[in-house]
Order: C-alpha cells, then structure tokens, then sequence
C-alpha cells in the first residue's frame, strides 16, 4: 500500500511538472504571437512571419508531446488507484508508445492553437479579407468586435481571451470568476450562449486586444479637445 502511495505521488509531481512546461510554453507563444502580429502590422516581413510561424510550430508540437506524458502519467495513476499495481514503468512505456504512434508534427499542423495564430497574423496583414477556407459573412471587423468585459461590463484594460471560445475577459473579473467557481468539475464561459468551458490553462493575455481597446479610444476622443488645445496654443 505504502509503495502504491509512493508511485502516485511520484505521478502527480511528473503532471505537476510537465503543467509548469506547459505554462512556460503558453507564455513563449503569447510572446511569439505578439511579436508576429507587430511584424506584420508595421513591417510586414515575410522571412520574419515564416521565420515566427516555424518557431510556433515547434512550440506547439512540444506541448502536443508534453501533454502525451501528462496524459500517460494520469492513465497510469489511474492504474494504480484501481487495482494498486505499481509496477509502473511497463503500463507508462505500452501507453506512451500507444500515443507516439500519432505524428506529433502532423498533429501540431492543425493544432487550434496554430490555426488561432494563423489567423491572427492573417487578421494583422488584411483586416477585410476571410481567412482562408472562411465565409466573406463571418468576417468581424475591428469595429464590430467587442471590447467590453462580460463579467464587468466595462471596457477591458487587460484582455484575457479564452482559447477554447475566443471571448474576452477583464484580467481581474475573470480570475475572480475562476476562484468563486472553483467546487466546480467544469467552468462555463461567463457569456450567455457559449458552450465552452474556461480555466485557467485556456486563458492567455490578448496584446492585440489590448491594442485595439487603445486604438478604439483614441479614435473615440472628441475632437473638441484637440480644437480646443490648438486654440489655447
């Protein structure tokens, strides 16, 4: 019994740590993200873009890989707790082989999180245009997208965006959302209608969101006030 313990701790601490690589990994691709949309935006470089676009490709093919032996280690936990075997290196290298039998690099080519990347560049480079393999009727322009918190109602000021949906959330309002919600098994998005659920791994901070909010209230400021300075001059 006591060995049995032992080799569940011993999985918990390997999830515990591939969750922290996926983390530091979440955070490399907001990073890479951010800085191909500013390339595209201002420079439009198209040996940096592909240049970025191979980086995120390595980045996601990594996590597909990491969350193989996360889901390993949680099959073989399981295995533990039902029958108490823990002998626990042959049932982790049978369900791993299992998994390694998918291509991890074809996998990460249609990989959400890729396509949401590609189409964030894609947004940057032609605003008006579908991305391909769209409808020209589901293009949102910058206009018609939302900038307001669901939670709050107010205008975001740092942009959480769920990766599961593509909503956006107020930093704050959301974390406090994910705390008071926490007895839960599952977490619904906080906007009416969605059927996607959020936590904390499906949330990134959206830096393009955060500049269209700043884009939006510049373009909002009353003209009045520069007249206004320009007549006090």
């Amino acid at each position: 019994m006591t060995e049995a313990v032992s080799a569940i701790r011993e999985m918990d601490t390997a999830i515990q740590r591939h969750q922290t690589l996926l983390n530091e990994l979440g955070i490399a691709m907001s990073h890479t993200s951010e800085t191909a949309i500013s390339i595209a935006e201002f420079d439009a470089n198209e040996k940096k873009l592909k240049d970025m676009e191979e980086t995120m490709k390595l980045y996601v093919e990594l996590s597909v890989n990491i969350k193989r032996h996360m889901e390993t280690a949680e099959s073989v936990k399981a295995a533990i707790n039902r029958q108490r075997e823990i002998h626990i290196v042959k049932p982790f290298e049978d369900h791993l082989n299992k998994l390694n039998k998918k291509d991890a690099a074809k996998e990460a080519e249609s990989h959400p999180k890729l396509i949401d990347y590609q189409k964030k560049i894609w947004k940057a480079q032609y605003p008006n245009k579908p991305f391909p393999g769209e409808d020209d009727d589901l293009i949102i322009t910058n206009d018609e997208i939302d900038i307001n918190c669901p939670i709050t109602k107010k205008q975001l000021v740092k942009p959480m965006r769920n990766m599961a949906c593509g909503h956006h959330y107020e930093q704050s309002a959301i974390e406090e959302y994910l705390k008071s919600m926490r007895k839960h098994r599952q977490i619904d998005c906080p906007v009416a209608g969605c059927s996607k659920t959020v936590s904390k791994t499906s949330l990134e901070y959206d830096k393009s969101m955060e500049r269209e909010v700043k884009k939006r209230a510049m373009s909002q400021r009353p003209d009045s006030e520069d007249e206004e300075e320009y007549t006090q001059i």
